[in-house]
């Protein structure tokens, strides 16, 4: 795009935004009424910024505006040519936003999930028109229509019923509709999703698909911010096998993607190498192609995909790509599931020419722990040419099960030749003069060495000896100086992983090489990364530089690399640790830059010796903000990892070992080597034989289960700090103390839940983990306990495989009434005396008034506050528990952008609980607090006030007014936004109800152990 035109649009563009959003077409066509091209660029970057990140992830939709859509038809006719001569804007078909998932089940919040009135009718349609089916709820809503968890009967099974929207059923988008089962119902494999059946209604065409309770892939990268290398390789691999049995049948998906990558729960085989816990399966062949049939229905639509997804081709000739496409696709989708980012952002019509013209930045310098091999077969897949891809999806997959097997990788980086050969097709003019320039110095040097011959000859017999032995003087000094600035110049270029090895070739003894390094840092000329690159040499030679290294630390990158290179400068100063120490000053309320530069100069202060800094961060009780940002800047920012943790070992500071434990638990493990493992294994076991608290042990032990060790158990008994029973409930002292709860953060929407102080006077116990499935079931299926004492349906219960596919996960789908019974149960086990008590005759209902003369029909229990069995944890003590005596809106700190480390929340987007323990405790040692389930609690809810309580339990019986009614549930849950699961997270439910997304866990006081 020329300078003039560039400066066209964003001057329009700024206008247009002042205009009301329905009026900013026409006012855009007003003010270029004869500059369609002006017009075009403009409409887009106005449909960008509307539609903010997400429209780059969504496929290709003409729903923009007519306006655009008439003008991109325009340049596909050739009538318009854009400036630079790229390729056409993506419009493409009507097509399903981000998460287009037709076969994945929404995990609701913790309370009903209505159906609109359109829903109910197409259920009630569907169920009138299909005696075998019957719709059991909504599981997902998009621009394409509605997806429902349906029942079928015949054969027993729920399956995924994708009904197009009312305003959707025109001829064009039925016949797509019917494409899409015909093209899906073809291909047969493990990882495509399998469409049972297709309903050419009239009014209400519906497929009958295979529901898949997994999340997305979009969702799962999001989640882990990028995913470990053999495991992004192995879901591509499986893509690409699903990707091959479609191309055997002449298909091409179009649009693969993550969003159109389901993850189904899945157990591998014994003789199965690759083990994720998920098995991909591709959905949505709504945008498929018969390649056999090239000019068939989705001719009607110009682009079709996803822009951040497409291939060169595909944006350049839409009408002319083969299945070397889908290839490139998967691509895209590996490197965002390597780096957790695509390869190119930005507005779209920058995008499509980054992609026709960009190469994407190398894995590798995202993170460079991404094995170079995988890097290889992820640019291979990508690459510009077609005929430099893999030539099918089933050599892709080959590639990479050969990776994955530790086999070399048919792809390599290119060669040097080949650069230089890309360069010089890129650069034509430029290397056609360089070209010239380097014949016109060969033919100088040869006439230079003819004519120096010819002096010579004529001369030999003039002081022939000792004129030789003086040029050879002069010539060995002349390559020596050369030699010293050639070596200068590679340490001032090099790259921190680069930089000792350039500082080891130096001749530290010649008389120039100090001088040009002073000279060239003391240089305004130079960069920050040159000056640093001097101030290391000087700092080893002597003259430290700490002063300019420390004043410019938030300018370093954050890798191992450049730690080691700042340490060894740091470490020739001694006064290094007080200069350190000075500059770290107030550690309360910093803001975002600041915590991460003061983050950085406390882990150089731990690895210099001083841990007076990290030690302060962590008696900020109140906001754990800045340790939390220790934590995560450590794992790239660290030195040797053996010396650090043996020093902390000695320290007594348990709050210190556990924030240590946390750092290294977020350390890749592949970045290790074999010594530095086991000398970190050692150290850790012996964390988990001596730690005096729960904290130290808890961390340290599950630090070394994420590495495949398993730690010898420490029994301990009832009146220590902690103890575990044979089920693996563990069980951690909470003391007394003082805490302010409430909802702190005045702006959040929950009622009747103000700041006030609370004072818990009796020390409790309570489980560091909710109760899992498996200590559930064994409840359950316990023969020697009544049958009377447990639920009535408890041979029927059943959990949710969706939300707790492992018996290592969360139980749910269990009411208020289970989680006594089951307390009832563990009391009794152990000979304590139960809590809870059913009221009258078994199972008398008892009804309570509720707001506007309504009645609420519950069973009545009665708690023995005095008992010393296990119990429910009171609403305050699960508040004091969360909060650990934090006053922020987590456990660990403000920062949103940590919380997928502490807790689970997916807003609502098809995501499978977490594992108890797999997330990072908090200062208590505990677990699960952030989202994962919304947790019951003993107390009926109440509002509160500000008054000052003392170990309050809440209300006896229910209290008619509080809306909503129920008993207190505290937490937040997977079907929560990670906002509504801080630390004050706080609701209620009728304690009859069971949920997926409701679980518990138990409680005693300390002081009745016996």
């Amino acid at each position: 795009m020329d300078k003039q035109l560039w400066q066209n649009v964003e001057d329009l563009f700024h206008k247009a935004l002042q205009v009301e959003d329905s009026k900013r077409t026409q006012f855009v066509k007003e003010r270029a009424p004869e500059d369609r091209q002006l017009q075009f660029e403009v409409l887009t970057l106005l449909k960008s910024h509307e539609s903010e990140s997400d429209f780059l992830e969504q496929a290709a939709n003409p729903d923009w505006s007519d306006s655009l859509k008439k003008i991109t038809n325009e340049f596909e006719s050739g009538a318009l040519v854009p400036a630079n001569g790229s390729s056409n804007p993506s419009t493409g078909s009507k097509s399903a936003p981000t998460e287009n998932n037709a076969c994945q089940q929404t995990k609701s919040q913790a309370g009903s999930h209505f159906p609109n009135t359109f829903e109910i009718g197409i259920s009630k349609r569907i169920e009138d028109s299909h005696a075998d089916l019957v719709v059991k709820k909504v599981i997902n809503r998009g621009g394409m229509g509605t997806v429902l968890r349906v029942y079928q009967r015949k054969l027993d099974r729920d399956v995924a019923v994708k009904v197009l929207s009312v305003d959707q059923v025109d001829d064009v988008m039925r016949r797509r509709f019917v494409r899409e089962s015909k093209a899906a119902a073809q291909v047969k494999n493990d990882h495509v999703v399998g469409i049972h059946e297709v309903c050419n209604d009239p009014e209400l065409p519906f497929l009958v698909m295979e529901l898949i309770d997994g999340p997305s892939l979009k969702r799962y990268i999001e989640l882990e911010n990028g995913l470990p290398p053999t495991t992004a390789a192995e879901f591509a691999r499986q893509i690409a096998i699903g990707l091959a049995a479609a191309h055997e049948r002449h298909l091409i998906h179009r649009d693969i993607k993550p969003a159109n990558v389901l993850l189904e729960p899945y157990t591998p085989k014994l003789n199965e190498n690759f083990q994720t816990g998920y098995r991909a399966k591709i959905i949505d062949f709504g945008l498929a192609r018969d390649e056999d049939n090239p000019t068939g229905e989705t001719q009607d639509q110009l682009f079709a995909g996803t822009l951040y997804y497409m291939s060169p081709e595909q944006l350049a000739k839409p009408d002319n790509v083969d299945h070397r496409s889908d290839i490139y696709s998967l691509g895209v989708t590996l490197y965002q599931m390597l780096t957790g980012e695509a390869p190119f952002r930005g507005a779209p019509h920058m995008v499509m020419r980054k992609i026709e013209l960009t190469d994407p930045t190398s894995p590798r310098r995202l993170d460079d722990r991404i094995p170079r091999d995988l890097e290889s077969v992820c640019k291979k897949a990508m690459a510009k040419d077609p005929s430099r891809r893999y030539q099918t999806a089933q050599t892709f997959a080959d590639d990479l099960a050969r990776f994955l097997e530790g086999l070399p990788t048919e792809a390599r980086p290119i060669t040097t030749s080949e650069k230089l050969g890309r360069w010089i097709a890129r650069n034509k003019r430029v290397s056609a003069f360089a070209g010239l320039a380097a014949s016109l110095l060969v033919l100088l040097t040869i006439g230079s060495l003819i004519f120096a011959f010819t002096v010579n000859h004529k001369d030999q017999q003039i002081d022939a000896q000792g004129s030789t032995i003086s040029n050879l003087d002069r010539t060995i000094n002349l390559q020596r100086d050369q030699t010293v600035e050639i070596q200068v110049q590679r340490v001032l270029d090099a790259e921190a992983s680069a930089l000792p090895f350039a500082i080891a070739d130096l001749d530290l003894n010649h008389e120039d090489t100090l001088v040009q390094f002073r000279s060239a840092f003391e240089s305004p000329d130079n960069d920050t990364n040159r000056r640093f690159n001097a101030a290391v040499v000087l700092s080893q030679a002597g003259s430290t530089q700490t002063d300019f290294i420390l004043e410019h630390l938030d300018q370093l990158y954050v890798t191992p690399d450049v730690f080691a290179a700042t340490i060894t400068a740091l470490q020739r100063d001694p006064d290094a640790v007080a200069k350190l120490s000075d500059s770290i000053g107030d550690l309360d309320r910093l803001q975002k830059k600041e915590l991460e530069d003061y983050s950085k100069r406390i882990i150089l202060s731990a690895h210099l010796g001083d841990f007076g800094p990290w030690i302060r961060a962590l008696d900020n009780k109140l906001d754990l903000s800045v340790n939390t940002e220790i934590v995560h800047t450590f794992r790239n920012w660290h030195g040797d990892l053996v010396s650090l943790c043996e020093a902390i070992e000695n320290q007594p500071n348990e709050q210190l070992k556990w924030a240590i434990c946390q750092a290294i638990y977020l350390v890749d493990r592949r970045s290790f080597n074999q010594h530095t493992f086991e000398k970190l294994v050692e150290v850790f076991e012996r964390q988990v034989d001596r730690a005096s608290d729960f904290v130290g042990y808890t961390s340290a032990q599950q630090l070394l289960k994420k590495w495949d060790i398993t730690p010898a158990s420490r029994k301990t008994g009832p009146n220590d700090q902690w103890y575990e029973r044979d089920n693996g409930i563990r069980m951690v002292k909470i003391d007394p103390s003082t805490s302010r709860m409430g909802r702190l953060e005045r702006i959040k929407k929950f009622i009747g839940f103000p700041p006030h102080d609370v004072t818990i006077t009796r020390p409790f116990y309570i489980a560091d983990a909710e109760v899992t499935v498996a200590q559930y079931q064994e409840f359950l299926r316990d023969k020697n306990y009544p049958s009377d004492k447990k639920p009535v349906d408890c041979l029927f219960w059943s959990h949710s495989i969706a939300t707790s596919p492992t018996l290592n996960h969360p139980v749910q789908t269990v009411s208020w009434y289970d989680a006594a019974m089951f307390c009832n149960w563990l009391s009794e086990k152990e000979g304590l005396t139960p809590a809870y008590k059913r009221s009258g005759n078994d199972f008398e209902r008892v009804i309570y008034l509720v707001r506007d003369n309504q009645s609420y029909e519950t069973e009545h229990w009665e708690f023995e506050d005095q008992a010393n069995g296990y119990r429910m944890p009171h609403e305050h003590e699960f508040g004091l528990a969360t909060r650990a005596g934090s006053q922020s809106k987590f456990f660990y700190g403000s920062q949103t952008e940590f919380f997928d480390h502490y807790g689970l929340s997916s807003n609502n987007t098809r995501l499978a609980s977490s594992p108890v323990r797999s997330r990072l405790p908090n200062q208590f040692g505990l677990y699960d607090l952030h989202g994962n389930f919304w947790e019951w609690c003993n107390d009926w809810f109440s509002h509160l006030d500000e008054s000052h309580l003392t170990d309050p339990i809440g209300p006896i019986v229910p209290d008619p007014e509080p809306n909503p009614f129920g008993r207190s549930i505290r937490g937040g849950g997977v079907g929560s936004a990670s906002g509504d699961t801080d630390s004050d997270a706080r609701g209620a439910e009728p304690p009859h109800n069971r949920h997926e997304n409701l679980t518990f866990r138990v409680a005693r006081y300390a002081e009745l152990t016996q």
